[in-house]
């Protein structure tokens, strides 16, 4: 699994993300389809890809455990995996590429890596759309470039995303104002990462281009190389203001947060984001030898107290069963499995 690996940059980029969408000719988009439409392309598709090395499943025959490994790994959404209808996935061998088939497009292409690796991600989509193109009838106007149902992504629909941690960005008057600016210059978002049920989270943030219209792959990939550089160098440079002005404080706060996420019963998601920022802010600079952290370890909690299949389908009514079980899985994870 992607979260389970420590990518480049893995102190600011969680993960890379590249979404590429495809429709088949001659069939409605998927929210005005009937059933038997929707197994039509269902077909379609599975036979275009047969020769791939992608696993085949429809919605309708997936287990439990099998609705957890994509909701945990960001490829479906608890909604649609309960509530989805005539759909299928096409799963890659190593869980890190997801073709989604049904959902507001025909098909999604989805494929996610562990840190800075925008490069690898892209291409694990675009193999794959290369190869569904060659075999099936995708819509395409010698105009538009590629037909969706979403105006944003005609053209070479495609999405490149990065999930970051930028606490001192966020820490820093009017640093977000300037990355925020920077990005709608190249016509890029970001936006707060939330999760279901949960209030936005600190720290964290999903940034990734808008219009797809009339930029190439290459340009888009370019830009996309560029401005995550230049969110990261800003990154590290307010973090290194932050801890020259404060790091008495900074100090403090980070002992504080380790103590209260090593040893505390029960949290919420929040609480464990806001602890987490700080972690991150001092882990490079803090002079730690009390504490067994690093990069991979503070990812993997933010994936844990936030994409958790199991308290998901715990509804809505178990918030203290809830937050027992996100305290038990943050101390596992900076103890070891051990830890009670």
């Amino acid at each position: 699994m992607w979260y389970e690996k420590s990518g480049k940059d893995a102190d600011i980029v969680l993960y890379s993300r590249a979404c590429i969408y495809r429709n088949i000719k001659g069939y409605p988009f998927p929210d005005k389809m009937m059933s038997g439409d929707r197994n039509s392309v269902i077909d379609v598709v599975r036979n275009a890809m047969k020769d791939s090395n992608l696993s085949f499943v429809r919605l309708d025959e997936l287990d439990e455990k099998g609705k957890e490994e994509l909701y945990n790994q960001y490829f479906a959404t608890y909604e649609f995996l309960q509530d989805g209808g005539v759909s299928a996935f096409l799963i890659g061998k190593d869980s890190d590429v997801c073709v989604t088939i049904n959902r507001k497009e025909h098909v999604e292409i989805d494929s996610i890596r562990s840190g800075n690796d925008m490069i690898g991600a892209y291409k694990a989509a675009s193999d794959i759309a290369l190869e569904l193109e060659k075999n099936a009838d995708v819509a395409f106007s010698e105009k538009f470039g590629f037909l969706t149902s979403d105006l944003r992504l005609i053209g070479t629909a495609v999405q490149i995303g990065f999930f970051v941690a930028i606490p001192g960005i966020e820490k820093t008057q009017n640093a977000y104002r300037v990355l925020e600016d920077r990005l709608n210059k190249f016509d890029w978002k970001i936006e707060t990462a939330t999760a279901p049920g949960e209030a936005a989270q600190v720290s964290l943030y999903l940034v990734h281009n808008v219009a797809t219209l009339g930029v190439s792959e290459t340009d888009l990939l370019k830009t996309a190389d560029q401005l995550i550089k230049e969110l990261m160098y800003f990154e590290r440079k307010c973090r290194k203001n932050i801890m020259r002005k404060k790091s008495m404080i900074v100090n403090d706060l980070y002992y504080r947060a380790y103590g209260l996420l090593r040893y505390a019963r029960k949290v919420t998601t929040a609480e464990v984001m806001n602890q987490l920022s700080w972690l991150r802010l001092g882990l490079d600079s803090v002079e730690d030898d009390e504490t067994d952290i690093d990069w991979m370890k503070l990812n993997l909690i933010t994936h844990e107290a936030r994409r958790d299949y199991g308290t998901v389908i715990m509804g809505g009514n178990e918030n203290t069963q809830k937050a027992i079980r996100r305290a038990e899985r943050v101390r596992k994870i900076l103890k070891g499995d051990d830890a009670k």
